[in-house]
């Protein structure tokens, strides 16, 4: 399974934005997690407020545990301080 998530972010919110991705610790965290196959940030070079994350998840059962991990329930809690869309493409 594999989900293509972009985030626009409130304007020049993207390092607050990643300071607390790391703080929560991810993406180590997510990569450790049983099931995940690749989760990777990549920032678009010509819009500072676009985010891209790339999930890959053995299963849509893993990707779904993931979304009751503490940390995810973290993040889904601050996203909306930073985030102001998300775009979510699954394959």
């Amino acid at each position: 399974m594999l989900i293509l998530l972009t985030y626009t972010l409130k304007p020049g919110c993207r390092e607050a934005f990643f300071a607390t991705v790391h703080e929560l610790g991810m993406p180590q965290v997510v990569q450790q997690e049983e099931g995940c196959l690749r989760y990777d940030y990549f920032l678009s070079p010509d819009q500072p407020d676009q985010v891209l994350l790339i999930e890959e998840w053995a299963s849509e059962k893993h990707q779904q545990a993931h979304m009751e991990t503490p940390h995810m329930k973290a993040f889904m809690r601050l996203k909306p301080d930073f985030v102001l869309s998300t775009i979510g493409k699954t394959y």
